[in-house]
């Protein structure tokens, strides 16, 4: 793993906690039937609300081509991720990052491990960072979206935004269906909404966004998702998502040419 990435999967590891207070299945009353649906089914009964996810994972990643890559991640929810991985084989293949903390967003690939070939950091990095947090935290750390137990602060004022102190859901506007929903995320100080679309048993299908294209000419919104074709249960009972594809221009004609990110997780440990 690069310095820089090490350096910020240790901050993320030293840090307490993930700032949700309980996973007690009373919360879930109140919550539309679908984010109830979800949550009973991803996290088991009684589970102690955890800090972080540590990840392993396979699949393949579009860089030009299809290449295949293995891949270590930290995602501590509300706060920030590291994901390293190396994407090919040595010495023709690429060793990177793509860090989000509270002290720095960057994204960093080195050819042979060594050769400079993208080095991105700034608030647009940051800004499509904390997307991918929010879209991350649904898929992988389904506890933090329980909802905040005593959602108003002793001064009156709301804890939502930016207080890391679980999520807000709500039915899409609009949307008539049974299986779709909304959780507004906390996301590095900020709130993200995400909808996520579950089957009968509560098992996610799929989530969607409107997440900040860095890349784009000039950056901006664009919609933004994934699949979930299988899910991974932790030794702890919790389950999240397993393997699925990850694209722009989700939901769009233009998705197939949007999708860059097929992932398998191989393995996964929570963290306090």
């Amino acid at each position: 793993m690069i310095r820089f990435a090490n350096e910020a999967w240790q901050s993320l590891e030293a840090a307490a906690g993930s700032g949700v207070r309980s996973c007690d299945v009373g919360l879930l009353e109140a919550l539309p039937e679908p984010a109830r649906r979800f949550l009973s089914r991803a996290v088991p009964e009684g589970l102690e609300p955890p800090g972080a996810v540590a990840l392993e994972m396979t699949g393949e990643i579009r860089i030009g081509k299809w290449r295949p890559f293995r891949a270590v991640q930290i995602l501590r929810p509300g706060r920030g991720f590291v994901w390293a991985p190396t994407v090919g084989s040595m010495p023709f293949g690429f060793v990177g990052a793509d860090v989000l903390t509270a002290d720095e967003a960057r994204m960093e690939f080195r050819f042979g491990g060594v050769v400079p070939v993208v080095r991105s950091s700034g608030a647009d990095i940051r800004l499509s960072a904390r997307g991918r947090l929010a879209a991350e935290t649904a898929a992988w750390a389904p506890w933090a979206l329980f909802p905040d137990p005593d959602p108003v602060t002793e001064t009156g004022s709301p804890s939502g935004e930016g207080s890391g102190r679980g999520a807000v859901w709500s039915r899409p506007g609009g949307d008539g269906s049974s299986d779709r929903v909304t959780a507004s995320v906390p996301a590095d100080g900020h709130t993200v909404d995400v909808d996520l679309t579950v089957d009968p048993q509560g098992r996610p299908l799929e989530l969607c966004l409107q997440r900040w294209r860095d890349s784009g000419d000039p950056p901006g919104w664009a919609p933004f998702g994934s699949s979930c074709e299988s899910e991974f249960v932790l030794d702890n009972g919790m389950r999240i998502c397993g393997s699925g594809t990850v694209g722009w221009d989700w939901g769009t004609a233009d998705q197939g040419d949007g999708e860059f990110f097929r992932y398998r997780i191989t393995g996964a440990e929570v963290m306090p």
